[in-house]
């Protein structure tokens, strides 16, 4: 049995494809759309630890409030796994709970200056994803499970920002997955409940472009493990002496691009600002918006009408920043709040805002709607959770409408069943959708005969599909004798394929006239089955009045051209 589970897991992973049990589809799970209407929760990180600064974040809440506006949610921290957890994890979460704020916690790996309590095999990511911090991981989790009790809960974001260059822990992308499901799986071990703990995946939004690798999509180890995403993003202003860093960055290049990602990268999951900051010291002194009240009260505002961004962790911290800042010898002023009745106009301005709010620890906000449990059918296609406030991904009616009538079962099954919307459709999975959407789910072809096809042998693991789909017309190959199997399939090649599967092989779309889509005009060798496909309202286009005909077409779009093209409900 192991064996046979192997190699069908093998198969899967070689393919990309699924079969599910012929004639016998099943229901995915329920839609469950996020909470509309839900406000953004503000949170800060003080000047030092919790237990010793506890106070800044209480006195910004006190003066928030009584200048009718909302109030501080969370208390950002910086908590190491080998720092004295036995009295550190309860005071410091104490010191944020006790106050009325709920903890947010970087959970860092084991650094040097902590001196004795210095672990080496704690301060990578590598050691971590190795099982070398075990016995320290699985204290922290005991202490952490301890002070939980039944009521209290906190998020925590393991190694935040690994993508970054500056981190002494930073790793590549498989690494770091592994280090977070391990850390992840030695908290389960201990058993902390699920009810206590959110999982936050916490890059660098900026990477070096030169360092392609260090994008965090490669770092995120996937919508079955992380309960909320977020990034770091600071505005350095004119405080750096030199550009690159010297720049007034504003929503657009802090947030927006990381938060356009994200969105694709994890449509369902609610969106933390994790760290962001701005100066007070413009790179255009000339520039009357370059202040950081303006700053707050743009970004903020943007933030609050973004999709699915339900909190900022503001760093309300005078910080000595590493490196050349020489506009900014006493450090960098990141704060919105001084202390007594100082802070930024903006800032308070923001926060006085109806799309802006406070939940109470006691709020039952938490456990009915943050901490809300969403059952799910592919792990990767799952409803937008109900504290995302934000509706379902575009695809995802229609990923399940194709699973429910059994044309599809996925595309991995380990750990958990996948449909990996993003990878593009191969010819070959293209002749198994077609011939299932075209006969049902029952349909198996007869065995492959490996003479159709000079590139498809009898036992190519699509061989009888690729041949029945050119046994009922819709295809002739790819030229020259072959198929060409694992080649993706192009829009414009998709578009034949669809409308010869719907209408019969002897079909032939009008003439088309050039003008519907701005990058296919008429004598585009399939332009006239484009424009059909759009008449029949099966495509849009790709977006900007264009169809994009030689992008290759991925999973997610081929669910929605299929379950247009066959009317599967």
């Amino acid at each position: 049995m192991k064996k046979t589970t192997t190699i069908f897991i093998l198969f899967v992973i070689l393919t990309g494809f699924l079969f599910p049990a012929a004639g016998n589809p099943v229901s995915a799970a329920p839609a469950q759309a996020g909470t509309p209407g839900l406000p953004i929760l503000f949170g800060a990180y003080p000047s030092l630890d919790l237990q010793s600064s506890i106070g800044e974040l209480a006195g910004m809440n006190t003066w928030l409030v009584n200048n009718g506006a909302s109030g501080v949610t969370f208390a950002g921290d910086f908590m190491t796994l080998t720092f004295n957890p036995t009295w550190n994890v309860p005071h410091e979460l104490n010191a944020a709970w006790d106050n009325g704020f709920v903890p947010f916690v970087n959970l860092m790996p084991s650094e040097s200056w902590e001196g004795s309590y210095y672990v080496p095999n704690c301060a990578t990511a590598s050691t971590i994803a190795a099982g070398s911090c075990d016995t320290q991981l699985a204290a922290w989790a005991n202490h952490f499970k301890t002070w939980a009790g039944s009521s209290k809960f906190a998020y925590i974001a393991p190694l935040p920002e690994m993508n970054g260059e500056w981190v002494a822990y930073g790793s590549d992308g498989a690494t770091f997955i592994q280090a977070f499901l391990r850390i992840r799986q030695v908290f389960e071990n201990q058993g902390v409940p699920d009810s206590a703990i959110r999982w936050v995946f916490a890059p660098n939004g900026w990477h070096d472009v030169n360092h392609p690798w260090k994008s965090f999509e490669y770092y995120y180890p996937g919508d079955g493990y992380v309960d909320v995403i977020a990034f770091s993003s600071y505005n350095f202003g004119g405080c750096p002496e030199n550009t690159p860093w010297r720049s007034w960055d504003t929503f657009d290049t802090t947030m927006k691009l990381y938060l356009d990602r994200m969105r694709v990268m994890a449509p369902g999951k609610p969106i933390f600002i994790a760290q962001t900051a701005t100066v007070n010291v413009p790179d255009d002194p000339a520039d009357p918006n370059q202040t950081k009240s303006f700053w707050i009260e743009d970004t903020f505002d943007k933030l609050a009408d973004y999709p699915a961004v339900r909190a900022i962790i503001y760093f309300n911290k005078l910080k000595a920043e590493s490196g050349t800042i020489a506009n900014c010898p006493g450090g960098a002023d990141y704060r919105v709040y001084y202390g007594g009745s100082s802070g930024e106009t903006g800032f308070l301005n923001m926060m006085k805002d109806a799309r802006f709010g406070k939940w109470a620890t006691n709020s039952s906000n938490w456990q009915n709607i943050a901490f809300a449990d969403v059952s799910y059918t592919f792990a990767d296609v799952q409803p937008s959770h109900p504290f995302s406030g934000a509706p379902n991904v575009w695809y995802y009616d229609y990923v399940h409408s194709l699973y429910n009538a059994g044309i599809t079962g996925g595309c991995a099954v380990n750990p958990e069943l996948k449909y990996c919307p993003s990878n593009p459709v191969t010819r070959a999975q293209m002749a198994i959708f077609l011939e299932r959407g075209m006969n049902g789910s029952a349909f198996s072809p007869p065995p492959a005969t490996g003479t159709r096809f000079s590139d498809v042998p009898a036992s190519y693991w699509a061989a009888s599909w690729v041949e029945q789909l050119a046994e009922d017309g819709i295809t002739s190959g790819c030229g020259s004798g072959n198929y060409c199997p694992d080649y993706s399939v192009t829009r414009a090649q998709m578009a034949i394929f669809l409308l010869k599967a719907e209408h019969g092989k002897s079909y032939s779309p009008p003439a088309a006239s050039g003008t519907m889509f701005g990058d296919v005009p008429a004598n585009h060798w399939a332009a006239a089955w484009i424009e059909q496909l759009a008449v029949e309202g099966i495509t849009g286009g790709c977006g900007s009045g264009n169809y994009c005909p030689e992008s290759p077409v991925t999973r997610a779009q081929m669910a929605v051209f299929l379950v247009r093209t066959f009317n599967l409900p």
